[in-house]
């Protein structure tokens, strides 16, 4: 890959200081509550069914969870004998007083910390200024919706890294590689990526919309492209195949109290080969993926419809979601003194609300470019983001069943990339050059602390009066009440629900 222009030692020593900064933020207080919350209940029980080799399914594919199980592996901070409790649990009810998280939350957490250099350099990419860079890097170090999230044991962290990586590779190939050896290993790399991202969650599935796209980047050498697409093609296939061929080997144990009597298939064949102890052959891959993957279908629509005529609903309709809508609960008490802790899934609105302008922003860039004959400094980077991101919205609007806030993550991200696009525009225009846009973003960037601080307290349990949490709260999207006060759910409505 060509070194890009200007990056040098200062790149890498603003690297290393948004990497500290990124510790401090992300990694802070990553061990509480020490307990597990949220989804965090399914993962830890799937990750000791890996470390126990007992067969199992549940409703994502399998890589977030391997991970996880990995970095219990690596830290082995529970006794033998409460980790083999979780082997017979769809997810954890009551846990022991010694139970430690450090080990199932380590590699998410690590992913986290990853993500600010891929951004940072994601970012210069674009923008070819390293203290621009640096600033807008910011959304990602100082954004507690994405922090309350990602350091957990969960599968956002694996999604979003990969998210990252595959559009870090989809910038350099068409630009920074100087050899087709160069070329062959960043468009696997991609297909890798794609691949992770999909082996974690089906939504990750977007990324292939990248395969297409790059084709915009090397037009009219359409030759180039098709040996992309087949490097691509061979990263997505292995990674997927791999992933999932591991899955089926490493669970040959049949737990009779887990659903379907352990086996989560109606597979003659495979439920015979279980009963034997021994591993599919990669033969039967076909016919076991295709079952699998009616198992992940029918466990995501059990899940239900979203459904706003419950006053204390925990889903949220799509179209809220740019704004943060709507916020997560996660935990609440009270303390001895009567004051109020939480922990919630909830957005900086300096990080979100910025990142949701740049979208229509883009937008009307791209509208006044096709229609007005306005000059764009990178119209194909501006167009395949927006596709990205419209694609994943579009897509997501189609599905029925509840979705929840953290589902926006993804295009969060690259609406990220809409931001820097939008600055770099801004950039080449005479009015917007030099000293302006540097103020706007050490305008923003300052916001974005200031939202940190502010909204800090939301995420990490820290004890508040009622009356802080309300002027934190101010806006109704959100759905965010002090502990045990009167639900007012801005989504719910009567007159919206069939009386029947």
């Amino acid at each position: 890959m060509t070194k890009p222009e200007h990056f040098g030692w200062q790149g890498w020593a603003l690297i290393g200081m948004l990497m500290l900064l990124s510790f401090c933020s992300t990694i802070y207080k990553y061990s509480e509550p020490k307990h597990p919350y949220w989804d965090e209940k399914f993962h830890v029980t799937s990750a000791q069914k890996y470390l126990n080799n007992h067969h199992f399914m549940q409703a994502h594919p399998p890589l977030g969870k391997m991970l996880i199980a990995l970095g219990e592996i690596i830290v082995d901070a529970n006794p033998p004998e409460t980790d083999a409790r979780f082997v017979d649990m769809l997810l954890i009810d009551k846990h022991g007083p010694n139970f430690n998280m450090h080990g199932y939350r380590l590699i998410p957490m690590i992913l986290a910390w990853l993500l600010t250099p891929i951004t940072f350099i994601i970012f210069f990419l674009i923008l070819r200024n390293r203290i621009l860079a640096a600033l807008l890097s910011f959304v990602i170090i100082f954004d507690t919706g994405l922090i309350s999230l990602l350091r957990a044991a969960v599968l956002e962290g694996p999604l979003i890294f990969s998210t990252a990586f595959a559009i870090l590779a989809f910038l350099v190939i068409p630009k920074y590689v100087k050899n087709r050896w160069e070329f062959a290993l960043w468009t696997f790399l991609l297909g890798t990526a794609m691949g992770a991202a999909f082996t974690t969650k089906l939504t990750g599935l977007f990324l292939i919309l990248l395969a297409p796209l790059l084709l915009l980047h090397l037009w009219p050498n359409w030759k180039k492209w098709l040996i992309a697409f087949a490097f691509i093609f061979a990263g997505f296939a292995i990674v997927t195949v791999g992933i999932w061929q591991l899955h089926f080997s490493l669970g040959t144990n049949v737990n009779p109290t887990l659903p379907m009597e352990g086996y989560h298939t109606n597979l003659h064949e495979y439920r015979e080969i279980l009963d034997q102890g021994k591993n599919p052959s990669i033969l039967m891959f076909p016919t076991i993926i295709a079952d699998s993957f009616k198992y992940m279908y029918k466990s995501h629509t059990d899940i239900g419809d979203l459904n706003l005529c419950t006053p204390n609903y925990g889903g949220s309709p799509w179209i809220s979601w740019p704004l943060g809508g709507k916020s997560i609960h996660f935990l609440s008490g009270r303390t001895k003194g009567g004051l109020g802790n939480y922990m919630y899934l909830q957005a900086n609105p300096a990080v979100w609300w910025t990142a949701a302008l740049s979208v229509f922003i883009s937008i009307a860039m791209l509208l006044g470019f096709i229609f007005m004959g306005q000059k764009l400094h990178k119209p194909k980077l501006l167009i395949s983001f927006l596709i990205l991101y419209l694609g994943y919205m579009l897509a997501i609007s189609q599905i029925s069943r509840t979705m929840f806030l953290y589902h926006y993550f993804p295009p969060l991200y690259v609406s990220f990339i809409l931001l820097a696009l939008v600055i770099n525009e801004l950039r080449a225009r005479g009015p917007f050059k030099g000293e302006v846009i540097s103020l706007l973003c050490i305008l923003l960037s300052s916001l974005m602390v200031l939202g940190y601080l502010i909204y800090r307290p939301m995420i990490d349990l820290t004890p508040m009066t009622d009356e802080q949490l309300k002027r934190r709260t101010f806006f109704s999207l959100w759905n965010v009440r002090c502990h045990k006060c009167e639900q007012d759910n801005p989504y719910y409505k009567e007159k919206w629900c069939n009386p029947s």
